[in-house]
């Protein structure tokens, strides 16, 4: 899922109906691709193998700008925690 769309034709239509927008940022000389260059771009793609060099890309940018990621999850802040230990746990 890509932009909240769940085909390739949603993909189509959203990059048409932000063209302008996405023109700020992009270099477009061939307009939106087609539904069909979404898939055949998209299919052969591994998500696994995705995710991790996603992963990787990502850390590589925050150990290079010296920041520190601070993981927020919904336990946390619905204060789960170990009441006997008065520590919180992650499960």
């Amino acid at each position: 899922m890509i932009a909240k769309r769940k085909g390739w034709e949603d993909m189509e239509n959203y990059g048409l109906s932000k063209y302008d927008w996405l023109e700020q940022f992009l270099a477009l000389p061939e307009a939106i691709l087609s539904a069909d260059t979404f898939r055949r771009v998209f299919e052969p793609i591994n998500p696994k193998v995705f995710e991790g060099c996603f992963r990787r890309w990502v850390e590589s940018i925050v150990e290079a700008a010296g920041a520190q990621l601070i993981p927020i999850d919904g336990k946390t802040l619905k204060g789960s925690y170990d009441r006997e230990q008065a520590n919180q746990r992650y499960i």
